[in-house]
């Protein structure tokens, strides 16, 4: 990954670290001699100022312990001497020995005699009225020493130094282990700091896959981490969007499925409106056709025997009947699937109605040679629109004897299906080829149009029970026999508060 962010943020940090050692080891570098420097001025002020004060008040044994000091605690070497003569003031508890003595008191004539020696290397540091504080380089020793000389207020001369060779020494080697340690402390940073850049990038990693994945609408991953900072909060309000998204596209989809269906709809509606005005001028052109003729008939005959006139007179007034007939199922037909027939449901015998279709049309079964079963026990109480599923029973009980053969033999049926019961009117006859068992509910659909024709049947009464079943938001359906043919329904029984 050629801008990995992993690698930005270590790039960023070992910047900064590398930067921060290489500004501590320039200011070391360059700062700490001088500070050093002046702490040891420091040091011989404050040791001037202790010792002429302890003089001052004739303190000898703090005289001596701070001596002492100055020689362990500032490496400051201290001698005193008599004006002129040169001779030296006794300091044992400084410890300098008497080489050192000698050499110091050479340099104490050397800094008061200026015209002594050889030429002076001196940086002067501070000078007052008591004592002067200077770098100096002796090329005889080749040794600096900062060095504090001066008269004290019993005026004798003194003379405190400090060796500046140790002092290089010791930045020298303070530098040095500061670089070995900056680089060392460089190399361990960037180990942690790869570590730590990992606990930080991996949480963006998986925001970054999560992001990949909810661009190819997989909506299932989640952010599982748990982190309560930016980077947590970020993954909450991605969890959140995932869902809202899922959500938004499920209803999307859902509206996408409803709106194809509504279309799907429009164009079955304008067929079957198409179809249905196609259907009617078919149906209505036969009865129309054979009123005309029959009535220029009529005329013609007008004069002639009363039989011919009866019977032209029975044609058109069959015919007429016919058309009434069908129109008033249209109308009926058309209220049931346009919500403006609404049903008034009620508890009653379900087989006392059905006694009663079964009685109205038994007369005509006779005289067709038909014989109809019931196979039902008294009472069966159901709830429904009685005056609604009369017609249904009444339409599959006139669709079964017009299409009876064979045994001509009509089975009515009523079982018990726990919350509900199934009405069942087999006939026996020729069965309904299998791919127009689901087309028999289609307004104007006919398997055997010519027979249809023969009995003035319109293709509209199953129509009208499958309109009326959906209003009672029950199934009704067909099925074919080994003998015939099957049409079913099912009903609400009614529950015992309903009877009472």
């Amino acid at each position: 990954m050629k801008h990995s962010i992993k690698i930005q943020l270590i790039s960023v940090f070992i910047g900064i670290i590398a930067f921060t050692i290489i500004l501590c080891w320039g200011m070391n570098n360059f700062f700490l001699k001088t500070l050093y420097f002046r702490d040891k001025q420091d040091a011989l002020r404050e040791s001037y100022t202790a010792i002429t004060q302890m003089m001052e008040r004739e303190d000898y044994d703090g005289l001596n312990a701070e001596m002492g000091r100055m020689r362990y605690a500032d490496n400051i070497s201290f001698i005193m001497a008599i004006p002129v003569s040169w001779q030296f003031v006794e300091t044992s508890a400084n410890f300098t020995s008497v080489i050192e003595k000698k050499e110091m008191l050479s340099r104490l004539q050397e800094n008061f005699n200026e015209t002594a020696g050889e030429p002076r290397q001196v940086k002067v540091l501070e000078t007052t009225s008591y004592y002067v504080i200077q770098e100096k380089m002796y090329p005889a020793s080749n040794t600096s020493y900062m060095e504090c000389y001066g008269t004290l207020k019993n005026n004798n001369l003194f003379l405190m130094s400090i060796p500046l060779a140790p002092v290089e020494e010791s930045v020298r080697i303070a530098n040095s282990f500061l670089l070995i340690t900056c680089m060392v402390g460089m190399v361990m940073a960037i180990i942690l700091v790869s570590f730590i850049t990992q606990g930080i990038t991996r949480p963006i990693y998986q925001l970054a896959d999560l992001s990949k994945r909810m661009a190819n609408l997989d909506f299932e991953s989640r952010y599982d981490g748990d982190q309560e900072n930016e980077v947590g909060i970020l993954g909450n309000s991605m969890n959140q969007m995932a869902d809202q998204l899922k959500k938004t596209i499920e209803e999307l989809q859902e509206a996408n499925k409803q709106l194809v269906k509504d279309i799907e709809e429009k164009i079955q509606i304008d067929e079957l409106r198409k179809e249905f005005l196609s259907n009617v001028s078919h149906e209505l052109k036969t009865p129309i056709a054979l009123i005309q003729g029959y009535a220029e008939g009529l005329q013609d005959v007008v004069n002639e025997d009363p039989d011919s006139r009866n019977f032209y007179c029975e044609v058109i007034i069959d015919e007429a009947d016919k058309m009434n007939t069908m129109v008033k199922k249209l109308l009926t037909l058309n209220h049931l699937e346009f919500g403006q027939d609404a049903l008034t449901p009620e508890v009653f015998d379900l087989t006392e109605m059905l006694d009663t279709v079964i009685s109205s049309n038994k007369l005509i079964g006779e005289k067709q040679d038909i014989r109809i079963v019931k196979n039902y026990n008294s009472p069966c109480m159901v709830y429904a629109d009685e005056f609604k599923i009369e017609e249904v029973c009444t339409n599959y009980l006139s669709n079964a004897m017009h299409h009876a053969e064979g045994q001509k033999l009509i089975t009515v049926s009523v079982a018990d299906e726990g919350k509900n019961v199934r009405v069942t009117v087999v006939n026996t006859g020729k069965p309904i080829p299998q791919e127009d068992l689901e087309n028999v509910w289609i307004k104007f659909f006919k398997v055997d149009k010519a027979r249809t024709r023969e009995y003035g049947g319109s293709g509209i009464g199953l129509s009208i029970v499958k309109a009326i079943m959906e209003a009672h938001d029950q199934p009704c359906g067909v099925y074919n026999t080994s003998e015939g043919v099957a049409f079913w329904f099912c009903l609400e029984k009614a529950k015992g508060d309903m009877i009472g």
